[in-house]
């Protein structure tokens, strides 16, 4: 049978064999001790006097700032990726016969730089629908200035455009900090306008080289020029994708240059990328100024089409997402803490765990050769999120229990040393597998999850409660918690 209301029962069925759990309540209701495995009392007992002893203290101080220093340094020492993404590993055979093609084949003087386009007729760029892993080769759609003229005036123009980046006649130090010189003397300027002029002339188009063709003769005088572009005009490609003519009306015309630092497969640090393309504005800005609405509408579109500027921006993205994902998740962590604790001493103390976490996390990586590129932004920024499973776990047992400080780290060890540990253990044997994969994104976040879960759990258990040995703070049982707990 069962006992009275308010009772427990020693056994819900005669004969029947109890639960665990049975037991435990059991033993509870009556007051008895109850039994603790071998792992719970490891924590509860010497994990505990280890971390409160003064040797326990200064020696986990002591590797904690012997390790941080080194850390704290390597993580400014992370940079932005300079190479594109990699799918694959680096030991892959595939992956490693594209790292020597693109990198160990030297540069010389004869490889042409990178071809930056000063372009007038496009407005701007519709990147609508532009998604680059599905089709890096879609960039968007030119929008075109519906009032751009290529007039006379505006061929004329246009000339001493060329002529002020390929002769250097305004004498301008970016023009030679920017354009890589030529066998002759003078600059790599790529303007289909002198040999269109001289055409033209030839053709009957127009009465001389520097008079311009009229609006009326344009259309045909294009459609010659494409339909038989003189021979001795050089890289003919090039020069038709400097013209946008569909056969019938010019939507835009540019003038091409190639520059003295970058090239069309290097990729450089961001800041020289960076010191590049703001010379390349400047000289935008001077060009504009030169043509002004000769064109029927000013404004120049600055562009390469080998995207090493977008990269560049990319690597300013992933280093300020990185950094901005990470402190709103320290925040978010903060706000948690402070609401599982009700204490902002633990909360403050807990978060600080959580940056430990973090520093050291980032410094491991940048040691093992890791750059700043979208997987490790991405996972950089989810890092205080991993991070504050353990801390959390501990902080609130040691809010939830009675006593003075020494007795509270007991009891939160006690309850949840095994749990933590327990936690730690399969999340790590878990991510062991991720270390083998040969998809790039697989391996890196093995290896992240790997490293967060061992310094989260290794400065949860020791700096954490090593420190709120120190400074947490007491709670003594009050009347109401008294009745409740013999409630």
């Amino acid at each position: 049978g069962c006992c009275t209301q308010g009772c427990a029962c020693d056994s819900a069925e005669p004969g029947k064999r109890q639960s665990p759990t049975d037991i435990i309540n059991t033993q509870s209701f009556h007051g008895d001790e109850i039994p603790q495995d071998k792992i719970t009392k490891f924590f509860a007992t010497q994990v505990t006097d280890f971390v409160l002893s003064m040797t326990g203290r200064i020696v986990i101080a002591v590797i904690a700032i012997a390790w941080l220093a080194p850390a704290i340094y390597f993580v400014t020492q992370l940079e932005p990726t300079k190479t594109a993404e990699q799918f694959l590993r680096e030991d892959h055979p595939l992956q490693y016969s594209i790292t020597i093609i693109n990198n160990e084949f030297p540069q010389s003087s004869e490889n042409p730089g990178l071809r930056t386009y000063f372009a007038w007729g496009i407005d701007t760029l519709d990147q609508g629908g532009v998604n680059q892993l599905l089709d890096d080769d879609f960039v968007g759609k030119p929008v075109f200035k519906p009032d751009f003229a290529f007039t006379p005036t505006c061929q004329k123009k246009l000339l001493e455009a060329c002529d002020y980046l390929q002769y250097d006649t305004g004498n301008d130090p970016l023009v030679d900090k920017l354009i890589k010189g030529s066998e002759d003397g003078f600059y790599q300027v790529k303007c289909f306008l002198r040999s269109f002029e001289e055409v033209s002339q030839e053709r009957g188009f127009t009465a001389n080289a520097t008079e311009g063709v009229s609006m009326e003769n344009l259309t045909l005088a294009l459609t010659s020029y494409f339909n038989q572009i003189p021979r001795e005009v050089e890289d003919i490609d090039l020069i038709q994708e400097n013209i946008g003519f569909d056969g019938t009306s010019l939507r835009w015309v540019s003038l091409e240059v190639e520059s003295s630092t970058l090239d069309q497969w290097s990729t450089l640090a961001e800041d020289v990328v960076r010191d590049v393309y703001e010379g390349m504005l400047d000289l935008r800005d001077k060009l504009d100024e030169m043509v002004g609405d000769s064109c029927g509408a000013s404004g120049v579109l600055m562009t390469d089409l080998n995207q090493k500027f977008v990269f560049m921006n990319n690597q300013r993205i992933y280093r300020t997402s990185a950094v901005s994902g990470a402190v709103i998740g320290v925040v978010i962590a903060l706000v948690v803490l402070l609401a599982a604790t009700r204490s902002p001493i633990l909360a403050v103390l807990s978060t600080l765990s959580i940056l430990c976490t973090i520093m050291s996390v980032i410094g491991v990586v940048t040691m093992i050769g890791w750059t700043l590129g979208t997987v490790e932004a991405i996972l950089i920024s989810i890092l205080a999120g991993f991070s504050v499973d353990y801390v959390v776990h501990l902080a609130h047992a040691y809010a939830q229990s009675y006593g003075a400080k020494e007795e509270r780290l007991r009891t939160a060890f006690g309850e949840m040393g095994t749990p933590v540990l327990s936690g730690m253990l399969t999340s790590v044997l878990a991510s062991l597998p991720l270390f083998t994969c040969q998809i790039v994104f697989f391996a890196k976040f093995g290896t992240f999850l790997c490293f967060t879960i061992l310094f989260s759990w290794l400065f949860a258990n020791f700096v954490f409660m090593g420190v709120v040995g120190m400074l947490g703070p007491a709670r003594e049982r009050d009347s109401a918690d008294a009745q409740g707990d013999r409630k």
